[in-house]
């Protein structure tokens, strides 16, 4: 998919008329949602933390087969 950059709107409360919900406008938001995770790494667990000395271990679960 080439890269279309995205040109944030500027949403308005009722009773404006100037940003109505559309659903291409909907539409544009939920495919950017598909495509960041698409393109994304996703951990199942961050990690755990030492709480005696504040350690932050990190697991990459990315890379464990299911």
């Amino acid at each position: 998919m080439a890269y279309t950059p995205y040109n944030p709107r500027t949403w308005e409360d009722e009773p404006s008329e100037e940003t109505p919900y559309e659903a291409a406008a909907m539409n544009n938001i939920e495919n950017g949602i598909v495509e960041l995770e698409n393109n994304s790494i996703f951990y199942e667990e961050i990690g755990e933390i030492d709480e005696t000395t504040g350690e932050i271990t990190l697991y990459d679960t990315a890379s464990v087969s299911k």
